[in-house]
């Protein structure tokens, strides 16, 4: 089950350390410096309430850095390390300018950033992949109400 909100919370965080531009999904061609944000699968959640809704959300992020052909590799990992030193950690509490701050229980990156390579437009690209653990926005069912007394004869 997909959080439609964990892409928007991890670009405001970024916003908040203005580190900027950031993309949600895949990379586009402009601008050179960016920051993209993706998701892609992992192992389901393994806990669930009774109605099949995940108590604790596992999400995968993949964050893929590129810098300008002319800033090179360094440029590209400095950018890296900015929103890697923004992101990972525990008990955060993320920005949603829409729903409020959400907590983040775990967000871990297992690697650092690290360098794969150049685009066709020769900019270098940095990456790192975040796993990310929150409590589920779970509401406990409302108990039922007892019947109301039969009146007397």
């Amino acid at each position: 089950m997909s959080n439609p909100q964990l892409l928007p919370d991890l670009k405001a965080r970024l916003d908040a350390f203005a580190i900027t531009p950031v993309q949600l999904g895949r990379m586009r061609d402009t601008p050179d410096h960016v920051i993209a944000l993706s998701t892609y699968p992992g192992d389901p959640s393994r806990d669930h309430t009774a109605d099949g809704l995940p108590v604790l959300e596992s999400h995968n992020v993949q964050v893929m850095i590129r810098a300008s052909a002319r800033d090179g590799i360094a440029g590209a990992e400095t950018l890296a390390y900015r929103a890697y030193r923004a992101i990972v950690g525990r008990h955060l509490l993320l920005p949603n300018p829409t729903t409020g701050p959400r907590r983040y229980d775990w967000i871990r990156a297992p690697r650092v950033p690290a360098y794969i390579g150049h685009d066709q437009n020769d900019r270098p690209i940095v990456t790192f992949d975040l796993e990310i653990q929150r409590w589920g926005d779970v509401t406990p069912p409302t108990p039922p109400t007892p019947p109301e007394p039969e009146p007397e004869p």
